[in-house]
């Protein structure tokens, strides 16, 4: 588990620096980090995106670390608020003669973006999730706090507007009852239209 979360932490600091120069804004203008609602006047601002994660879960008790994959859509409907669905599996193998522990989420995630001038706070986001497992242990309501961000790789795709963004997102899933909790951390690629 050390050295995947070493990796990642790795991975999101040299994404954040690397690209800290490139999407650095004028110094005369400066936003709040913090930013209030705001109505969306177009299209674009929506931000709707689909995505794909990919990374480790680490369950509490007596099971090893296992892996975790999931798709992403969602949308900003009010900025700088988003709104999203995550549908994913993560699966662990147990260390004791139990059961393997394999998952299958649906969540409804809200998310608040952060902006302002810093390249890797502009990027970043919180949010929280709602749901669903289904799999080892029954049918379980499920929370996730989690936190995150997207930095954006690619831009103008035929004259319009548009990205790629790479990035990490970390999750602490909360599982009703006794059944065990679990950390994920996953490496995530967006497209926003």
């Amino acid at each position: 588990m050390k050295t995947a979360l070493s990796f990642l932490a790795a991975l999101a600091c040299g994404l954040t620096f690397s690209f800290s120069k490139a999407f650095a804004q004028d110094t005369m203008r400066s936003e709040s980090t913090l930013n209030g609602p705001r109505h969306i006047e177009t299209n674009n601002k929506y931000r709707p995106h689909i995505g794909a994660q990919f990374g480790v879960s680490n369950p509490e008790g007596s099971y090893n670390i296992g892996s975790e994959f999931a798709a992403d859509i969602g949308m900003q409907p009010v900025a700088p608020f988003g709104l999203g669905l995550e549908f994913g599996q993560s699966n662990a193998e147990s260390r004791e003669q139990s059961e393997d522990l394999r998952r299958t989420l649906a969540l409804v995630k809200g998310s608040y973006n952060f902006g302002g001038d810093n390249p890797f706070v502009k990027f970043s986001y919180v949010g929280v999730g709602l749901g669903r497992s289904f799999g080892s242990g029954g049918d379980l309501w499920v929370s996730a706090p989690l936190a995150g961000f997207d930095i954006p790789i690619s831009t103008i795709i035929e004259g319009r507007e548009s990205a790629m963004s790479l990035g990490a997102v970390a999750k602490y899933f909360v599982y009703e009852g006794t059944n065990p909790d679990a950390l994920s951390v996953d490496a995530m690629l967006k497209y926003w239209f």
